[in-house]
């Protein structure tokens, strides 16, 4: 039997007036129930403090709530209570077409959570779609992503060649990349063009080997950088100056000649691309020795690689003649120049001697003057050590012959390659 009430424009109402239960197809029978209808009219379903219970049985079923028209809205209200949407197993979908979802998109202060449970979750936000646009915006409170303290990768950007990423700094404030103490390797890393705030990639890998060329040969060779070299580092040596000469003594006379300068010397570290597919390498000539009679020494050649690094050689030591006091100068030492680190070869020894009648000769031998690679030759006419030390000056004593200085030691160049 069906029970009907209806009311054409009027109002129907099913009410129970005590506390007692009003129930509408509460049978167990598997008929239909319907409220509502499908015209323009409205169905409400109120409650008091008691609360709506919808679809919430044991039984297998779908809820569904709203309409698919276009032009529908479908609001689920909730007070200062929470709003609980769970599933046991199942999957939430909020799908809007062309509209908008918006999450707390009001102006009440408060915290928003997704996916934070201890559960293990893959969270993903944005569209594949090519066209999308991922926005996460924040306030004064900052932005953080990945700052957890479980070991795990932070991957920000495309691979695709043609994408761009930006990270942007304030003004005024500081661009931190990276944390004090930590190593990173096998990654690129980014520069700051400190007069434009510009950024730019490094391609950068780890290094899996270190080979030295070594060039000794004065004058000019070819450098060429070993396959997959990625950095090195150009250490060059100028050439020393020769010592200068003596003249031939008399009786009680003595001729002491000043020691030549040692070489400059220059490192520098420069990329793969600085190099390019070669450099000229010149290695500088010791200079000569100064000419018996009071001959100034050479100067010692130039070491350099290109225009990248360049080391001038030192001063030849200048030549002496026959007195009772008799000395000359040392010469100066080059210069390094263009390097991450430029020094200055030591200038040699002025020489000096005294000699007096019935008591002898006292000479001070003009010594050589030195290098990073190179200390100071302390005999007299002795060849400049190895490498770009200055030769010593000539230093005899009365009676003697004239004698030529030492010459100065050759240059050199050492690329260490890191590949």
């Amino acid at each position: 039997m069906a029970f009907k009430e209806s009311a054409v424009l009027g109002t129907v109402s099913l009410n129970a007036t005590g506390t007692g239960t009003t129930n509408i197809g509460a049978t167990s029978n598997s008929g239909t129930l319907s409220i509502g209808n499908s015209s323009s009219g409205a169905v409400a379903i109120n409650c008091g403090t008691a609360g709506i219970t919808v679809g919430t049985t044991a039984n297998a079923h779908t809820s569904t709530f709203g309409s698919t028209n276009s032009t529908s809205a479908t609001t689920v209200q909730s007070g200062s209570g929470t709003l609980s949407l769970t599933t046991t197993n199942g999957a939430i979908t909020e799908n809007s077409g062309t509209g908008t979802i918006s999450i707390s998109s009001d102006a009440t202060a408060t915290t928003v959570n997704i996916a934070t449970g201890a559960g293990a979750k893959t969270v993903t936000l944005g569209s594949t779609n090519t066209t999308s646009t991922t926005t996460i915006a924040c306030g004064t409170g900052g932005l953080s992503l990945g700052t957890s303290a479980n070991a795990h990768p932070t991957t920000i950007g495309s691979t695709t060649a043609s994408a761009t990423t930006t990270i942007q700094g304030p003004s005024a404030g500081v661009f931190a990349l990276g944390v004090a103490g930590n190593t990173v390797a096998n990654q690129n890393f980014v520069t700051i063009n400190t007069s434009t705030g510009a950024l730019g990639s490094v391609a950068q890998t780890a290094f899996s080997s270190i080979n030295v060329q070594v060039f000794t040969a004065t004058g000019a060779s070819t450098y060429t950088p070993t396959s997959g070299m990625k950095y090195c580092t150009i250490e060059c040596v100028g050439a020393g100056g020769g010592g200068g000469g003596s003249s031939t003594t008399g009786a009680n006379q003595n001729s002491v000649a000043g020691g030549g300068g040692g070489g400059g010397y220059a490192r520098r570290t420069v990329t793969a691309a600085t190099i390019g597919v070669s450099q000229t390498v010149t290695v500088g000539t010791g200079g000569t020795a100064g000419a018996a009679g009071a001959g100034t020494g050479g100067t010692g050649g130039t070491s350099s690689v290109g225009t990248i690094v360049s080391c001038t050689g030192g001063a030849g030591g200048v030549g002496a003649g026959a007195a009772a006091a008799s000395g000359a100068g040392g010469g100066a030492g080059g210069a390094g120049s263009s390097g991450d680190v430029n020094l200055t070869g030591g200038s040699g020894v002025g020489g000096s001697g005294l000699s007096i009648a019935g008591s002898g000769t006292v000479l001070v031998i003009g010594n050589g003057g030195t290098t990073p690679l190179a200390g100071s030759i302390c005999s007299a006419s002795g060849t400049g050590l190895n490498y770009g030390g200055g030769g010593a000056g000539s230093a005899i004593s009365s009676s003697t012959s004239q004698a030529a200085g030492g010459a100065g030691a050759n240059g050199i160049v050492i690329i260490t390659e890191f590949i």
